[in-house]
């Protein structure tokens, strides 16, 4: 098992390879401008587990916002594979 960050995870690419690295079994943590948009999805948190699935606020237009997403997944996790 992986602990992998993704960016985008709400559509497209990088909902595909959210959901393929979850269904190998792998940690995600998911950096999104709109975390509601995985809400009720497989992407939830409260769906898969918290164990399983983080979410952090993340916009590619703020880099303070890449340091915190990092941090608290490896607060949340305690390491970082991907």
């Amino acid at each position: 098992m992986r602990t992998i960050l993704i960016s985008g995870a709400s559509r497209g690419i990088g909902k595909a390879i959210a959901l393929k690295a979850l269904d190998d079994g792998h940690r995600i943590s998911i950096g999104l401008r709109n975390p509601g948009s995985v809400k009720g999805t497989k992407l939830d948190p409260n769906i898969s587990g918290k164990e399983k699935v983080m979410i952090s606020n993340y916009d590619a237009n703020n880099p303070k916002n890449a340091k915190v997403w990092v941090q608290s997944t490896l607060n949340n996790y305690g390491s970082l594979d991907s």
